[in-house]
């Protein structure tokens, strides 16, 4: 086997041996509470914040007098 072959091949091993389950229960309740947090924002708050955030990320930037 080439040497590109053989550390693919490590690589898979290594992968199958090792245990990810802690890793995942993380990341599924982290997904939860991201989850939770977006619908909390949109209920209570109504569609106009989040709106004007999103419009800020994609609006240019503004020149001002101190910055010219």
């Amino acid at each position: 086997m080439s040497a590109p072959a053989l550390s693919v091949r490590r690589a898979r091993l290594a992968l199958r041996d090792r245990d990810f389950g802690p890793v995942w229960f993380v990341a599924v309740i982290g997904w939860c509470i991201g989850l939770i947090n977006v619908r909390f924002i949109a209920l209570f708050l109504g569609p106009m914040p989040i709106a004007a955030v999103l419009a800020s990320l994609s609006a240019p930037d503004r020149v001002t007098e101190d910055t010219k």
